[in-house]
């Protein structure tokens, strides 16, 4: 009988067997990875049909949702395309992600199969929670989670001290508006987030950028703007700044704060960076608490459509 590779199953092939029992992790990834290396070596080809997901499941003596997970995985990653009433593909070259150009203009973070992750995890959650509001500034379950989040940036801190967001954007809105008012001056870095300087402009406020070298913004220049223009607030990224990438030595992080503290300067600090960091440097934060408005965000390590931030006021 002829073979149509849009028909025929794939279930008896070995590689499904072999990379369910090899590396480590999740089965479904094992899987999925296992897939990926199929097709990159030639053994599967484009357009052929994957197997049904009970059928692949009874195969290899899994769960049906362990091969759900496996093929969405494989989807995001553009392994497989599915069309709707006929099953799931390998999809061409073109399809798959990663292939050409990366695109440098916007800070993601890497698809590590995440996505797959949180669309279970959100499965779980019962329709009632969707079609409820949630208590001003999280509940204190999500409270507990973005103090444990912090945590792996370097930042200790109560839950009650934090409030929860819809992303960092608005974090960075809710601490412009507490700690400044149209017509006050707010020094930043020379190159900083537009969207800092889109809400800035659109509410009166004004700025001034503060003179930096290859390690970041100078001190001597930040105590000197802080005396000529009797600023209220300094928007400043100290770790893996966007875009300049540089991370404020402990040194100068101290002069600036001491500053701030002499001036009454009201600190908004940008940490949504410092979770990638191997050994997150001391924050403003925990240099001037009292003084220090911090944004943490899911946007630049989790996932950004999630629309998750967090605000740390001071204690």
């Amino acid at each position: 009988m002829e073979e149509n590779r849009y028909n025929h199953y794939i279930v008896t092939m070995t590689f499904w067997t072999t990379a369910l029992k090899s590396g480590s992790g999740p089965a479904y990834r094992r899987l999925a990875d296992g897939l990926h290396a199929a097709i990159t070596d030639g053994t599967v080809n484009i357009g052929d049909r994957l197997p049904p997901q009970r059928e692949l499941a009874y195969e290899l003596g899994v769960s049906t949702g362990t091969i759900t997970r496996a093929y969405d995985l494989a989807t995001r990653r553009g392994d497989v395309t599915a069309v709707t009433g006929k099953g799931s593909f390998v999809a061409s070259p073109a399809m798959r992600k990663g292939d050409g150009a990366v695109n440098l203009r916007i800070n993601l973070p890497a698809d590590v199969g995440q996505g797959v992750d949180l669309a279970a995890a959100l499965g779980q959650r019962s329709a009632a929670e969707f079609l409820s509001y949630i208590p001003f500034g999280g509940s204190e379950a999500d409270r507990q989670a973005g103090a444990a989040y912090m945590k792996l940036g370097g930042v200790s801190t109560s839950p009650d001290d934090l409030i929860v967001t819809a992303g960092g954007q608005h974090a960075l809105t809710t601490a412009l508006m507490v700690a400044t008012k149209p017509g006050d001056t707010i020094l930043c870095e020379p190159f900083t987030f537009a969207g800092f300087l889109d809400y800035a402009r659109l509410t009166d406020r004004q700025i001034v950028a503060i003179p930096a070298d290859k390690e970041g913004i100078r001190p001597a220049a930040f105590e000197e703007l802080c005396k000529m223009h009797q600023a209220a607030a300094a928007f400043l990224t100290p770790t893996a700044q966007n875009p300049t990438g540089t991370n404020l030595p402990e040194s100068r992080r101290k002069a600036i704060a001491k500053s701030a503290f002499k001036h009454g300067l009201t600190i908004i600090e940008d940490g949504i960076y410092d979770p990638l960091m191997p050994e997150p440097p001391r924050t403003f934060h925990e240099l001037l608490p009292h003084q220090t408005l911090y944004i943490a965000s899911l946007s630049k390590t989790v996932a950004p459509g999630l629309r998750v931030g967090y605000l740390l006021c001071p204690p």
